[in-house]
């Protein structure tokens, strides 16, 4: 095993070997710019998942809106770096390409650095860009502040290899983030199917079956009912209008008032910052929440629902939400929102919605839309089913995301150590044949 003693490494500067190159914008209005074959790289870009190679971006400009821009055409093995909303985000340039003024790349110099070294090294020093920030309108990493910030090198040949090295075992690494986040993934798949298969099928699969009448339904349990969701309800009705409440008597840190964005998952996830003062609550208080009840999305996300639970009661609905009393008789008000959840109803009910530019709900749409409905024990007994099956979900969920935040840490960890010569490098990983790509 070669080691390398770090302390012999040499202390330069960005400058000194390599070029920063600033990016640009041609004429937003020119069509000559525009749509042509040159990838021109934002910040967008950058930030999004996958491999640390870019091959591609979202837009592409022209020859002529290069020129006119000013922009260099950055040669592959370039690496890229956004410097504003947000500082930090990196890739490895797999193709020829230029940026906007969000970015800056660095375009290495092969005789003293290696590129997969330099985008490990960047990639290494990411929070340290981000407090170099610096403006008053956003924070920017200037160039100057790139082209100074110091770097430790060891030979070429040294760089190859830990890179090489890297390669290798960030390569295992995130094969076994991928595996585990496909398991996760799978996981999810998996207890919407139980939640479709009981909520609408029921726990016995022996059971006579009958059809339901219901395109987006199918075969129910014989003994279950179809009924108009009206007949669920004691009360239906639509949130204050606009003419109700004004934009001028939001306040923060008053009184809840629920909106579709705030319905998560069927539970309430309020914004501190819609909130209504008490004197305006009042005026409005014939839209109170009470424990129980179903606030349904009446526009936006149709089907999107929550349950209101001890803790929100007094709470407010919303203008963009309807507001239903479960008639607990003959309904549990948790499966009614457990059955919402499913994508075939939601898909069913933005159908028969109405709205020229945007999917709206009323009152007369909602309490004629048929539902299965099982017994009201029978309702209970799935609830506890599904309840139990999602705490072994969450068991599972949470393990693998835990082994993620593990796997990155140590991916991290392992990166630093390898930049700064810190972990040794075994022999094997020969840069005489090592394919930098």
């Amino acid at each position: 095993m070669i080691i390398e003693n770090s302390s012999n490494w040499l202390t330069t500067k960005i400058k000194f070997i390599s070029t920063v190159i600033s990016g640009g914008t041609p004429q937003s209005t020119n069509p000559d710019y525009w749509d042509g074959s040159v990838p021109w790289l934002t910040p967008v870009d950058l930030g999004k998942k996958g491999s640390e190679k870019i091959s591609s971006s979202d837009r592409k400009i022209t020859d002529a809106g290069v020129a006119a821009a000013g922009l260099s055409i950055l040669p592959v093995g370039s690496i890229v770096i956004s410097t504003r909303a947000p500082i930090g985000s990196m890739g490895l340039l797999a193709c020829e390409a230029t940026t906007n003024q969000g970015c800056k790349a660095i375009v290495p110099d092969s005789r003293k650095i290696e590129s997969k070294f330099a985008y490990y090294f960047t990639l290494n020093n990411a929070e340290k860009f981000q407090s170099l920030g610096v403006g008053t309108t956003f924070f920017e990493l200037s160039t100057y502040s790139l082209k100074n910030f110091k770097i430790n090198l060891p030979s070429v040949e040294e760089q190859h290899r830990i890179a090489a090295y890297l390669d290798d075992q960030t390569a295992k690494i995130d094969r076994l983030m991928d595996l585990r986040r496909r398991q996760i993934a799978l996981l999810k798949e998996q207890r919407a199917a139980l939640i479709q298969q009981a909520v609408t099928r029921g726990l016995n699969p022996n059971i006579p079956m009958k059809d339901s009448g219901l395109p987006w339904l199918g075969e129910i349990p014989a003994h279950w009912s179809i009924v108009p969701l009206s007949r669920l309800a004691i009360q239906l009705q639509t949130g204050p209008f606009g003419s109700q409440l004004h934009a001028h008597e939001y306040v923060e840190g008053g009184i809840p008032i629920i909106n579709p964005s705030h319905m998560v998952e069927g539970l309430i996830q309020h914004d501190p910052k819609c909130t209504v003062d008490e004197v305006t609550a009042r005026r409005l208080d014939r839209h109170f929440l009470k424990y129980g009840d179903i606030l349904f999305a009446r526009r936006g996300e149709i089907g999107r629902c929550a349950l209101v639970r001890t803790e929100e009661i007094g709470w407010l609905c919303g203008t963009g939400s309807l507001l239903m009393q479960p008639d607990t008789q003959i309904l549990v008000p948790a499966y009614l929102v457990m059955l919402f959840q499913l994508i075939r109803l939601k898909e069913s009910l933005t159908l028969q919605s109405v709205g020229s530019t945007m999917d709206n709900l009323n009152t007369g749409i909602l309490s004629q839309f048929r539902l299965v409905l099982p017994p009201l024990d029978e309702q209970a007994q799935i609830l506890s089913f599904i309840e139990k099956q999602r705490e072994q979900f969450e068991v599972l969920c949470s393990a693998y995301s835990r082994q993620l935040t593990l796997l990155a840490e140590y991916r991290a960890a392992l990166i630093h150590e390898c930049v700064t010569g810190r972990r040794p490098v075994p022999d094997h990983f020969d840069p005489g044949v090592y394919e930098n790509d």
